[in-house]
């Protein structure tokens, strides 16, 4: 059983304590607001070159950010016009990182990676706060649902995976 039972807390309209257990688990997970993520994506032609690259750069950035540095991963859709592409994720905790020194090594080794005979026709593009501006459709749910990734409202901005039909289940819960 869940420590947090949400049907009841949207039973009872109780937003303080879903904002709550959500930013528990952001804290817990170093999710935004306390932390910065950081979306680096490698594409190539070649699927074996955007393997090499993406995995030569994680391991350059993982010699001196450690287990910030997450992946990298196939993206989603592995290819999109010919192109393969590889993801790597940076979790920049605010406590314990400063975010001035993580960009400028960020910087360098990006600049010390492209200029490589090797790297020179990949192409890398970098995203910060890439999750937290967009909504992301991941998959579907035995009912049909998509789960969608971001809700935003005026009051509260929060990140987290959500069933659409849930989300209408709420909003019927919260108009009756």
């Amino acid at each position: 059983r869940p420590t947090l039972d949400i049907f009841q807390v949207v039973i009872e309209n109780n937003y303080q304590a879903l904002y709550l257990y959500e930013m528990a688990e952001r804290q817990k997970f170093l999710y935004p607001p306390f932390s910065k993520l950081i979306r680096i994506t490698i594409k190539h032609k070649e699927e074996h070159e955007v393997k090499r690259g993406a995995l030569q750069f994680a391991t350059i950035l993982r010699e001196q950010l450690g287990d910030t540095v997450l992946g990298p991963e196939a993206n989603f859709i592995p290819r999109i016009q010919n192109l393969y592409i590889q993801n790597i994720m940076l979790k920049i905790p605010h406590q314990t990182v400063s975010l001035k020194i993580a960009k400028q090594f960020l910087k360098a080794s990006l600049h010390n990676f492209v200029i490589q005979k090797e790297n020179k026709s990949l192409r890398v593009y970098i995203d910060v706060d890439a999750y937290w501006n967009q909504i992301v459709v991941k998959k579907t749910c035995e009912k049909g649902c998509h789960y969608v990734r971001q809700i935003k409202t005026p009051e509260i901005k929060l990140e987290s995976t959500v069933c659409v039909g849930f989300v209408k289940l709420m909003l019927l819960l919260i108009h009756k």
